[in-house]
């Protein structure tokens, strides 16, 4: 955890293996421009790199090739867009943190009682379970 690569510079690097005109075609007009960069800050918010920067870099460049080779072949809107890029960029290069993990851990426990309790309130009155 000591030596892994930080958000902007990963965005930096991100934007190195990209050229001008592929950073302006990633950008989403949504009440206004929406830029790659902004798409980038916004996906990688609250996340914890797990990569160092050369591990980092090779990653990168793998996921930008699979993109374009997919982009090329592709007709869907969303495999072509910056959201598609930073999704894919998001799943390989971070991690949650630490907070969110237990928070999802707490919210899952929870709501695994809740179904417990639901399950035996509907053995007690199966007349009240909804259909499905």
């Amino acid at each position: 955890m000591l030596f892994t690569a930080s958000k902007r510079k990963i965005m930096k690097l991100v934007l190195s293996f990209l050229t001008e005109e592929e950073v302006k075609k990633l950008a989403v007009d949504i009440n206004g421009i929406y830029t790659f960069q902004e798409q980038m800050d916004g996906g990688f918010s609250g996340l914890v790199s797990i990569h160092g920067r050369r591990r980092a870099k090779k990653e990168i460049e793998k996921t930008i090739a699979a993109f374009r080779a997919n982009a090329a072949v592709s007709k869907d809107r969303y495999d072509t867009s910056g959201f598609k890029l930073v999704d894919d960029l998001r799943k390989v290069l971070f991690r949650k943190s630490f907070e969110d993990r237990m928070l999802e851990w707490f919210d899952r426990k929870r709501l695994r009682k809740l179904n417990e309790e639901a399950e035996e309130f509907y053995k007690l009155h199966p007349e009240l379970r909804p259909r499905e």
